[in-house]
């Protein structure tokens, strides 16, 4: 029920955006920027690039507004924007080193998860150091993983999209995602074993 309120106040606020209304686009924006930042992030692998694509995506968003009619749900057509604009960001600039902070959820089909926490500059040096060991493992298994596990793991487990989101997202079926999805969590599995953080 809470979805389909969230649903219908996005496609009220998106009709508004379209109509010229400063203050509706504004607050789509604040309801999602969390949301496309951490899927940018996932995507280009350090904040810098992650927030630039993320203005990027926004951009994008207050010039198409309009072309969105409501034929899917709003964050399945944002995120498909978000995804494709930070992937041709990453494309276009080349990669730097970066200090990976944040986090990752692995989520069952139930929609119940374990979230593995990165910890920020805040905690103690051996927690920090113990933590972006394992962030950059997650960075590394991530980034080896083929382009379309990739993106469906991100749209799954940091957008939080549904099998039938990412399948619209995609352009595949239901059983596709899921196939993808079980072999891009195999994969990180595999790589946070050999590096010693136990079962993902």
């Amino acid at each position: 029920m809470r979805a389909e309120c969230d649903d219908a106040r996005d496609f009220e606020l998106a009709e508004q955006a379209a109509g010229g209304d400063k203050e509706a686009f504004e607050r789509l924006v604040r309801l999602h920027e969390r949301t496309v930042f951490r899927l940018a992030y996932n995507v280009c692998g350090n904040t810098h690039d992650a927030q630039d694509a993320s203005q990027e995506v926004f951009l994008r968003l207050y010039h198409k507004i309009g072309t969105f009619r409501g034929e899917s749900k709003f964050t399945t057509w944002l995120y498909r924007l978000a995804m494709n604009v930070s992937l041709n960001y990453k494309r276009r600039v080349v990669d730097r080193p970066a200090h990976v902070v944040g986090s990752f959820m692995r989520d069952d089909d139930g929609g119940r998860g374990e979230q593995i926490e990165i910890a920020d500059a805040g905690a103690g040096p051996e927690q920090f150091a113990l933590d972006a060991e394992r962030a950059a493992i997650l960075r590394r298994a991530l980034d080896a993983l083929p382009g379309e596990y990739r993106e469906a793991f991100i749209l799954r487990e940091i957008a939080g999209l549904d099998y039938a989101q990412i399948g619209e997202v995609q352009g595949i079926g239901q059983g596709t995602v899921k196939s993808r999805l079980f072999r891009a969590r195999e994969r990180i599995r595999e790589f946070l074993t050999k590096a010693g953080f136990g079962r993902y």
